[in-house]
């Protein structure tokens, strides 16, 4: 045990340079915790938590050594007396029997108030086993729950890495868990998240949700769970490193509270400003495919025009699969999609949209009043430009416009004639638009 040495808040920790001795895990034949890398392995079987509900810290942990004589693959409990000093509870908990084929027992240890009774549970994994064993908290004695076991998948690894944490925000202790393949079971390197109802009864959710081993070298070995992009809820990170040495970093895009409304946009799907396109938007068509569980619904909107602030504006709620018109000619094409649900049990989901869109073409007229006179408007090009300021109209929406084009390099034939040309097409570069008139 390394002790703090008591510094104000903000300080830099200093640590004793002698850790305080808990307890001699060798003499006691309990295991070993030597240099040689078969005699204590994995960094998740020992676990910190008030397990007699004192308010302070003791410790539960996993001894997973064949090196340990009789005692391989026990849990010890050291309950803490509220200043550091440990001692241990006298129960024996062994769920990973020792034998000549088993070369590691507890290899991860995951402890929480699982059942939600208000006490400590805790749960234990082996790279030895399939099994995950569930060891429930009767008033300070621990006993084993077989109908609660977890059984890891076939050829799916055995436990390396086990850890509790509210990984769904509901209020319960959840459980992550990495595999290794080495001893049993193999391959190993697969990740799931182990998914608490809030009576110790789990749902083994791989991730990613497809099930592929997430190490190809079939090893996982350790990691840690917090929330590391700062967003309240839990990320966590599994690292091989023994093969690859790669770290694997999983981040929780769950929201930090079920909320009953939702709303996305998209962005422009197709942009018909004047100066890039002829075409105006004047009906459109939305297909989805969605997934509406009872007590949910999608409402959509489109968009193909700005109001006088600038944002979208939405006409709606349009049918999916009928055709909307809309009140006017656009520039543009979006749509949005607004979420409920009286039910936080249930999401509804949208799985596509795509969109069917009608259009007229658009036409500008420039009768009105026009100027052209010298200024730099292009700083690729050595000196002032000719510049022509136009004031237009445009078909359909009937809409003034005073537009600056640079003509430098009109490629008209001289004719002492009047020619009727679109300016785009003899060359003019459209420079800036002043706005709507």
């Amino acid at each position: 045990l390394y002790v703090e040495n008591g510094l104000n808040p903000g300080d830099v920790p200093e640590f004793d340079s002698h850790p305080t001795l808990i307890d001699d895990v060798i003499n006691d034949g309990y295991g070993e915790f030597g240099s040689s890398a078969d005699h204590w392995r994995w960094e998740s079987n020992i676990e910190s938590v008030d397990v007699d509900g004192d308010r302070d810290l003791d410790l539960v942990v996993g001894i997973p050594s064949r090196f340990a004589s009789t005692r391989y693959g026990e849990v010890v409990i050291y309950v803490n007396n509220g200043s550091g000093t440990f001692s241990r509870l006298p129960q024996v908990i062994n769920p990973y029997q020792n034998n000549s084929s088993n070369i590691y027992g507890v290899c991860g240890v995951a402890a929480a108030d699982f059942d939600g009774d208000g006490d400590v549970d805790f749960f234990v994994g082996s790279a030895n086993s399939r099994n995950i064993y569930y060891y429930r908290n009767n008033a300070g004695t621990f006993a084993n729950v077989n109908q609660k076991t977890i059984t890891i998948p076939n050829s799916h690894g055995s436990c390396t890495y086990l850890r509790q944490g509210d990984v769904d925000n509901d209020g319960d202790a959840d459980m992550v868990l990495a595999t290794d393949g080495w001893t049993a079971n193999p391959p190993g390197g697969y990740v799931y998240w182990i998914a608490n109802d809030g009576t110790a009864t789990f749902t083994l959710n791989p991730i990613p949700t497809s099930g592929a081993q997430v190490s190809s070298s079939g090893d996982l070995d350790s990691g840690a769970i917090g929330d590391f992009d700062g967003d309240d809820d839990l990320d966590f990170f599994v690292a091989d490193g023994n093969d690859s040495r790669n770290c694997y970093f999983f981040m929780n895009d769950l929201l930090p509270t079920y909320v009953d409304r939702g709303v996305v946009y998209s962005k422009n799907r197709v942009p018909c400003d004047f100066i890039i396109s002829d075409n105006a938007i004047v009906s459109a068509t939305i297909h989805v495919q969605e997934n509406k569980p009872s007590r949910t619904d999608i409402q959509y909107f489109l968009s193909n025009s700005d109001d006088e602030n600038g944002n979208p504006l939405w006409e709606g709620p349009v049918t999916p699969g009928v055709e909307w018109e809309f009140e006017n000619p656009g520039d543009f094409l979006r749509w949005r999609a607004v979420f409920t649900s009286s039910d936080e049990t249930v999401t509804p989901r949208v799985l596509s949209i795509s969109i069917d869109y009608k259009y007229i073409g658009k036409r500008e007229y420039s009768r009105t009043s026009h100027a052209l006179t010298m200024a730099e408007v292009d700083g690729s090009h050595a000196g002032e430009e000719e510049v022509l300021y136009s004031a237009s109209f445009e078909f359909p929406k009937w809409k003034g416009h005073l537009r600056s084009w640079n003509v430098t390099d009109l490629n008209l034939t001289y004719n002492r004639g009047s020619q009727l040309e679109e300016i785009r097409d003899v060359g003019a570069e459209f420079v800036a638009d002043a706005g709507v008139i």
